[in-house]
C-alpha cells in the first residue's frame, strides 16, 4: 500500500464475515493490520464498517 494518509478502520471479510481492524487508503486499498496476506480464509476483498 502506498501513500501516507493511510487511517484506521474495522473492515470485514466479503467470504468469511470475520471482522479486522485495518489500515484504509485514501486510494480506497484496504489492508488488515498484521495480515498482509488478507484473511485466514484466504480471500482479500474487505467492506469498511460504518
Amino acid at each position: 500500500m502506498s501513500g501516507t494518509a493511510k487511517t484506521k478502520g474495522a473492515a470485514r471479510c466479503d467470504e468469511c464475515g470475520s471482522v479486522f481492524a485495518v489500515w484504509m487508503a485514501p486510494d480506497g486499498d484496504i489492508e488488515p493490520i498484521g495480515s498482509r496476506a488478507g484473511c485466514p480464509c484466504g480471500k482479500s476483498a474487505f467492506r469498511v464498517l460504518q
